[in-house]
């Protein structure tokens, strides 16, 4: 059994959650499962045989986090040591917690509702905020980093596309350069208006037919 999640508030649900979730339902077999945490907003189900719409609020401990962080200004964006990062420190989206959290519990909830064998916590209320940035990418990244080289489990698929350009072996639009790119785009930032990525974000020349149409 595989089963994949996702979540959008409700900008993203009308900018590119319900097309994806339109998709999922016609393109993806019918043995994959998908859970869909909606915020703020109501996604049309077009299949509920497989996808499962789970509302936000439901996260208790999500709802937990934000009530204690949703004032403070380092968890909202605001970098507290600038002087650290004179080049980066205005990127308010590598220091906001806050707003990367919902995907990050929903990622916990999903794989206790799957009953895995492996299931990770992070305490995010307070770990989180000893490393150098705070959004999820980079939180991920450094747990990659951590258990790669003593767990043949955890795999890296952009290690040898980024791993002299991002600490985290993650940087710039690694997800569509590796062979994951051979089964779907991944529409980051402003690619989301325009709903594909474009050729620029390519390394290298793909065969796939949808990358010749971008």
């Amino acid at each position: 059994m595989i089963t994949t999640l996702t979540t959008f508030h409700k900008p993203g649900l009308d900018l590119y959650g319900q097309r994806f979730i339109d998709s999922f339902a016609k393109n993806v077999d019918k043995k994959i499962k998908l859970l869909v945490y909606a915020e703020n907003c109501t996604p049309i189900n077009p299949d509920t045989n497989q996808i499962t719409i789970i509302d936000s609020k439901e996260l208790n401990k999500l709802n937990e986090f934000k009530a204690r962080w949703g004032n403070v200004p380092k968890a909202n964006g605001k970098c507290p040591f600038p002087e650290k990062r004179p080049r980066d420190h205005h990127k308010e989206f590598k220091w906001d917690a806050v707003r990367f959290a919902n995907k990050v519990y929903a990622v916990f909830d999903a794989v206790a509702r799957t009953n895995d064998t492996w299931t990770v916590w992070i305490d995010a209320d307070n770990g989180i905020f000893r490393l150098d940035e705070w959004h999820d990418s980079y939180v991920f990244g450094k747990i990659l980093n951590q258990l790669t080289p003593i767990d043949k489990n955890f795999h890296d698929y952009s290690k040898d596309i980024y791993n002299k350009t991002a600490k985290t072996g993650g940087g710039g639009h690694p997800l569509i350069n590796s062979v994951l790119g051979n089964y779907f785009d991944h529409m980051k930032g402003s690619r989301k208006n325009k709903g594909k990525s474009q050729k620029k974000d390519l390394l290298s020349n793909r065969t796939e037919s949808y990358w010749n149409e971008v």
